[in-house]
Order: C-alpha cells, then sequence, then structure tokens
C-alpha cells in the first residue's frame, strides 16, 4: 500500500510508531489521538482509528475502533483504505471471536477472505491469509464448543432469549407497585396473594395464584377509560427488526369478568399521557396479543386459568415502553363498549362501571423471526467436510426458529440439506439426507413434533456457489429451511 509521506496524518501515525518501537506506548497513544482528532476526511480517520484500537485496554473498545477503521475505509473510494480491507475484517472478526461471538466472528472472517485479492503477493499477503484461515479454524472449533453447551443446556444463557422487559414477572416491588412499571389509574397489584393496590375488588375477595413467582396486577377498562399499566425495556427498539410480545393473563371468577378475544397493547417511545382519566386516547393506534390455540371467532378464554397470549411486531425504531390496558374499541363487541359514548364531564360523575378486567403476569418481549419468513437460509449452521455433525450454528436464529413454530402450530417446515462437490454423487445425496435429519431431530428436541418436519437430503445439486475453492465448497455444505403456513 502506498501512502503520501507528507501528509500530517500519516507522519503523525508514524511518529507514533516510532514510539511504540522505543517503548513508549502512552506517547504513541496520545499521537494516534491527535491523529484522529485532526483528520480531515474518512481515509485519513479510518488510519488513525486502525492505530488508537492498537492502544485500547479492552477487547470491547479496542473492537469499536477497529469497527470505526472498518466502516471509513468501506465509506471512502481511496485506494489504499480499500487494498486495506482484508487486514481491517481481519481485525473485527478477531474481536468478535475474543468476545466468544462465533457467529460474527465467521462472517467478518468470511468478508475478509472476499477481499484477499486486494492484497499484495508478498509477506505481507501471505501473513494476512493466514491469519484468516487460522481464525476461521479457530471460530469452527468455538462454535463445536458453545454448540455443545447449547444442545445440552448446561449453558442456559445461550438458549434463552433475551427479554428487553425490566421486572417482566413484576416480582420487584416498588411502593404499591411493581418496580419498572408505571400505572395510570389503580392498577391492582397482587403481592403474595395480598391487594397491594385497588379500588373495588367486588365478589371477588379470594384472589388466583400468580401464573409464577409471588405477584401479579389486575387490568381493568371503563365505558369511557382504561387502566394502563406500561413497562419500561432495557433498550430501545431497532427499526424494522422484528419482536414477540408475550404474556400470560387470567379471567377472575367474578367482578366484571366479561371473556374477551384478545389483550391490547401499544409499543411506544414514551409513556402514555392521561387525557381525561386514566389514560383514555382514542386515537391510541393499539395491537392484540392472542392465545395460541383461539381461533378469531373464539374468545381467549373459556376457562378461569392462566394462558399465554402472544403477538408478532415490527419495530419502527426507538420504542421503549410496552403500554397494557383495554384501549377504547378493543373488545368492543364481547364488552358492549360503545364508541360513539362521549362523556358531558368527569367519569367519575358519570357512575361507569366496569367492562373489562383481566389479570396479568410473566410478559416479555424479545427479539423473533419475522412471521412473515418462508424461507430460512441458515448459513452459519456448517458441517465437517464428509460428516453429518454440526460445526457451527447461527444460535439467535436457531432459537427463533422453534418459538415461532411453537406459536403458529399449524406450519409445516422442510428442511434440506445440501453438499459440497467432492465425492460420488450417492455418497453426497445419502449425506445430505443424513444433515437434514439431523437438523429435524434437533427441532424435535426442541419441542417441535415430527410429523410437522419434513427432511430431504438434495446432494450436491443445488449449490449456492462453485465449487472451486474450499471457501465457496463450505458454503454450500448448509441447511435450508422452508415454512409451510396453512
Amino acid at each position: 500500500m502506498q501512502y503520501d509521506p507528507n501528509n500530517k496524518i500519516i507522519q503523525l501515525c508514524a511518529d507514533g510508531m516510532s514510539m511504540e518501537g522505543a517503548g513508549k506506548p502512552e506517547e504513541a497513544s496520545k499521537l494516534f489521538l491527535r491523529a484522529w482528532e485532526e483528520a480531515a476526511n474518512d481515509f485519513e480517520k479510518c488510519i488513525a482509528a486502525h492505530y488508537v484500537a492498537r492502544h485500547q485496554q479492552s477487547v470491547s473498545d479496542k473492537l469499536k475502533w477497529d469497527k470505526i477503521a472498518l466502516g471509513l475505509a468501506l465509506n471512502t473510494d481511496n485506494k489504499a483504505a480499500k487494498e486495506a480491507l482484508p487486514s481491517l475484517f481481519l481485525n473485527v472478526a478477531k474481536g468478535y471471536e475474543d468476545l466468544k461471538d462465533p457467529a460474527l466472528a465467521r462472517q467478518h472472517y468470511d468478508a475478509a477472505l472476499q477481499y484477499t485479492h486486494l492484497l499484495p503477493q508478498n509477506g505481507y499477503g501471505n501473513m494476512i491469509k493466514r491469519g484468516i484461515m487460522n481464525g476461521m479454524e479457530r471460530v469452527a472449533r468455538l462454535a463445536i464448543f458453545f454448540l455443545f453447551f447449547f444442545i445440552t443446556g448446561v449453558a442456559s444463557r445461550l438458549t434463552a432469549q433475551t427479554n428487553l422487559l425490566l421486572n417482566p414477572g413484576m416480582e420487584e416491588p416498588s411502593y404499591r407497585q411493581p418496580k419498572s412499571w408505571t400505572p395510570l389509574g389503580t392498577v391492582d397489584f397482587y403481592q403474595n396473594g395480598t391487594l397491594a393496590r385497588t379500588t373495588f375488588e367486588g365478589s371477588a375477595p379470594k384472589f388466583p395464584p400468580p401464573a409464577s413467582g409471588k405477584n401479579y396486577v389486575g387490568i381493568r377498562a371503563f365505558d369511557d377509560a382504561t387502566e394502563i399499566l406500561s413497562g419500561r425495556l432495557e433498550k430501545s427498539m431497532y427499526k424494522d427488526r422484528w419482536y414477540r410480545v408475550s404474556g400470560k393473563v387470567r379471567r377472575p371468577a367474578a367482578d366484571c369478568n366479561t371473556a374477551v378475544y384478545g389483550i391490547a397493547f401499544v409499543l411506544s417511545d414514551t409513556l402514555p399521557k392521561s387525557d381525561l382519566w386514566y389514560g383514555f386516547d382514542k386515537t391510541i393506534p393499539y395491537l392484540m396479543l392472542k392465545s395460541v390455540q383461539s381461533s378469531k371467532e373464539q374468545y381467549l378464554l373459556s376457562a378461569f386459568e392462566w394462558t399465554e397470549v402472544v403477538a408478532y411486531y415490527q419495530a419502527k425504531g426507538g420504542e421503549r415502553f410496552l403500554w397494557l390496558g383495554n384501549f377504547p374499541g378493543a373488545n368492543a363487541r364481547e364488552i358492549g363498549y360503545d364508541e360513539n359514548w362521549t362523556s358531558s364531564s368527569t367519569p367519575e360523575a358519570e357512575g361507569l362501571h366496569c367492562l373489562y378486567h383481566y389479570y396479568y403476569d410473566d410478559f416479555s418481549v424479545t427479539q423473533a423471526l419475522a412471521p412473515n419468513t418462508s424461507v430460512l437460509t441458515i448459513r452459519n449452521v456448517t458441517f465437517d467436510v464428509g460428516s453429518a455433525a454440526v460445526t457451527e450454528v447461527n444460535e439467535p436464529e436457531m432459537n427463533q426458529l422453534p418459538v415461532l413454530l411453537r406459536d403458529f402450530p399449524t406450519w409445516k417446515v422442510e428442511v434440506t440439506g445440501h453438499t459440497d462437490s467432492d465425492g460420488k454423487d450417492a455418497a453426497n445425496l445419502k449425506l445430505s439426507q443424513q444433515r437434514a435429519d439431523a437438523v429435524k431431530k434437533w427441532l424435535s428436541e426442541h419441542s417441535i413434533a415430527p410429523e410437522r418436519i419434513v427432511a430431504k437430503g438434495m446432494g450436491e445439486t443445488q449449490p449456492i456457489v462453485p465449487n472451486d475453492t474450499p471457501e465457496n465448497k463450505a458454503q454450500n455444505r448448509r441447511v435450508e429451511i422452508r415454512i409451510g403456513r396453512e
């Protein structure tokens, strides 16, 4: 790579390297940071960020700067920056590897490999190539390690979907309401069988046990108002990403216990604002949580027991709060809500009567596969040459798929296994069938009925890239999953 020795930023980085060679890392770090601050374009910032990364004290901080350098290189047309892409991708891949994220590490090692044609044919170029290939081998071994714990359940954190809701089971109280949840109206908070926050319980002096733990809440709706409970998410939602919203609800045995079709919710970047009473607002764009087992014509509950309700939501971006309540118009037919009713005074003066009452517990918001997914190509489930043993798992997708299939119990899946072109056709066909069967077995072990899964081996007949390099052959050793809806 050719650099302009008269460029001020190049000179600062060269001086920093001299300080490194002299055993003066603090002086070197200062020079690299100065180069970053004085850089005038993406190329200069890329060079400076690359050297700043070398002096970070933690893997995560180094990875942050390596990613900055890579992003700047991809954003510039400078030839020297493009020639550095294999090395920059390699640095990011190593960061993810050190953070024990084999999927993202493999993704960046693969990207580094795609740019190796830009490397010079000399000792430096050969060194970078060896670094990429050695990294890919290490990541494959790391993926096997993770897969062992993933399947046996020893490391349950790998299989659990991260719940973004704080205090999701409402187990941690804050005075007379659950911590991290904000009520509008007198939302009932049940703690250890005792009503900690209430208005009127009517003829139901005995409260049911919680879905889990010790606590839960009760939410009511009236003629022209609804109580609202808003839960806070740990972090904001990402635009266009899909999320699964779920929880447990129960119909009370008495006191305003009309059975309803679904549970209304809103995801928002703000807390609800009180309008008239209990946050009433006819413009609220609510969505509905429904029982997995219910059809559109069935009530949510036919018995008085805890039932899981689920919905899938594509984020607009920035949502940070989950609102729960029966917003005006929701379940209008079941509870007799009159959407044309208007109030001439306060709701208290009108003497409103309860139309809706449900208990709520164990809510969650997790990242999810899109419910309209039709073909899922799991590129990071790969296999050793000549083997049906899984050597790498794209863990997030493989966790989300069984959840999606459990939520839609009539859907079926077709699993197809594929090989590279090495070996005889008959042997490859048999091997691809074994690989498809291995994934079917994994799905069955995650509560998907075997009769819903068809496994087929395609051999080497459907490559996605030419079988002309070891790297391309690795890509062709894959599994694809097609989802069929009924």
